[in-house]
């Protein structure tokens, strides 16, 4: 994302080679890529919060233990290396995470016994949490953008997981949510919470909250300090009804500017997506009768795809594609 005389371009707008880096300032996706570059002469990036900052509130263990004294949070033991402590969940299955880890990549689902037989196939200098596995769960992210007076908690999205052979994938997300009032009010509460926590550390701008529903409670998963996946889509539901972007949100954000508006639970017209991942056709057959728009993000049907690819290409539609069965 770049920003040229106080306008945001993002996406399909990009550099021109007549701009010299004093013409322009650069937003990272995430935050952290800044810091990974070793000559940042020519870089002039803004919307950076402190390394260090970034480092605590990305760590699912650290982040859990500091606000579970004011939100609700999905139980869990932290453990360092291939010996996982006693832990009696009282479930079948437990989740394994990597406290650094994004996307899905690094979270498992085991049984107890099967942990210890997999930590030992791993490297030993790394740090986990692990978590009872909440069956009929329902994995929601929201956005906020946190300022010096506050914050804007913004509508929820569900999280479409895929799962196969122990691990799991983030797939898209469906902002065509449907809890109760009292559910997302206790989003926004809890968000409003944990928002005014980070900004008491130093935190200013974008970030994302995972959340698990379960039995009618909001239970808190971990922060992620960036912009997330489903960005793209929520600016555009946002620009339909005459709000800013996330990134023009973000600047105001870090220039000491105050929120602009109240935080709110949903849109007036809504969407969703899906990362297709295969290229057979039947992953698109759904769609056929209905409007849907294919985003490439550069991928040619032509091009090979080495096999650690994420996804192909993304699918928006104005329907949904999550349906919660509460029975």
């Amino acid at each position: 994302c770049f920003t040229d005389k106080n306008k945001v371009l993002v996406g399909e707008e990009t550099i021109s080679q007549n701009y010299s880096h004093e013409d322009y300032q650069i937003m990272f996706y995430n935050p952290l890529q800044y810091y990974l570059i070793s000559d940042k002469s020519n870089i002039n990036a803004i919307c950076i919060n402190k390394l260090d900052i970034l480092n605590t509130f990305r760590n699912k263990g650290i982040m859990r233990n500091y606000v579970n004294d004011i939100v609700n949070i999905v139980p869990f033991i932290s453990f360092h290396g291939n010996n996982i402590p006693e832990f009696d969940s009282g479930a079948n299955k437990i989740i394994l995470q990597e406290c650094i880890s994004s996307g899905g990549n690094g979270t498992f689902l085991l049984s107890p016994r099967e942990c210890s037989s997999f930590l030992q196939q791993r490297k030993s200098n790394t740090s986990y949490i692990v978590s009872p596995y909440l069956e009929d769960s329902i994995p929601i992210n929201v956005h906020l953008v946190v300022f010096d007076d506050g914050c804007i908690v913004f509508p929820v999205s569900h999280q479409i997981i895929f799962h196969e052979k122990n691990k799991f994938n983030f797939m898209g997300a469906d902002f065509h949510t449907d809890f109760s009032s009292e559910i997302y009010n206790r989003i926004i509460e809890n968000s409003n919470k944990i928002g005014n926590r980070l900004k008491e550390f130093g935190y200013r701008g974008v970030c994302g909250i995972d959340y698990l529903i379960h039995n009618n409670e909001v239970l808190f998963l971990e922060v992620n300090p960036r912009f997330q996946a489903s960005t793209f889509l929520l600016n555009e539901l946002l620009q339909k009804e005459h709000y800013p972007t996330i990134q023009e949100l973000s600047i105001l954000a870090f220039n000491n500017g105050k929120k602009p508006f109240d935080s709110f639970c949903r849109f007036k017209e809504r969407k969703s997506y899906f990362n297709v991942i295969d290229n057979d056709i039947k992953y698109c057959q759904i769609y056929e009768k209905s409007s849907v728009s294919i985003l490439t993000d550069g991928y040619s049907f032509t091009d090979s795809i080495d096999d650690n690819y994420y996804y192909r290409f993304r699918l928006v539609k104005d329907r949904n594609i999550s349906w919660i069965v509460y029975d």
